[in-house]
C-alpha cells in the first residue's frame, strides 16, 4: 500500500496516542490530518509552525514504533485550485539511535509523505503539486 492523505480516524488518534502527543504539544497548531501508509505502520503528521518563522514546521514521523520529531522549512508559490510546488528543507530530527540502519528509508517514506502532503495537507488548495527537497 502507499501512503493516503485523511484527517485522522477517532480509532487511530486512541491507537497512537495523539491527544498526550498533541497535549505535549501544547500549541493550538496541530494538525488533525495526516499521511499514513497502513501497510508499513508510517505516518507523518504535522504538529506547529514556529511563530516567529511561519515557514518552520515541526513534524511527527511514527516509524518502527517511534515517533520521530522533525523540524522543516517550507517555502511555497502556486495558485488556487492550479499548480504550485512547495520546497521543503530539512533542519533536523531526533530519532532514536536504534534507528540509525533506517535512516535512508524512513527520508525516502518521509519525501514520499511529504509530496502527498502538498503545501498544506488536507487544507491544500493547489491542484497540480511539485514537491522540492533541500538537504536530504
Amino acid at each position: 500500500m502507499t501512503f493516503v492523505l485523511e484527517k485522522i480516524p477517532e480509532q487511530d488518534m486512541l491507537r497512537y496516542g495523539l491527544r498526550a502527543i498533541n497535549d505535549r504539544v501544547g500549541k493550538v497548531s496541530v494538525g488533525n490530518d495526516w499521511v499514513i501508509d497502513r501497510d508499513r505502520d508510517v505516518y507523518l503528521r504535522f504538529l506547529t509552525r514556529d511563530r516567529e518563522s511561519p515557514h518552520l514546521c515541526d513534524f511527527h514521523l511514527y516509524w518502527q514504533g517511534e515517533c520521530v520529531w522533525l523540524r522543516l522549512a517550507k517555502h511555497g508559490v502556486g495558485e488556487l485550485n492550479g499548480a504550485g510546488r512547495t520546497e521543503w528543507t530539512f533542519w533536523g530530527w531526533t530519532p532514536p539511535p536504534a534507528l540509525k540502519p533506517s535512516y535512508p528509508a524512513m527520508i525516502q517514506a518521509l519525501k514520499e509523505a511529504l509530496a502527498l502532503y502538498k503545501d498544506n495537507g488536507t487544507c491544500s488548495c493547489i491542484a497540480e503539486h511539485t514537491a522540492v527537497f533541500t538537504n536530504f
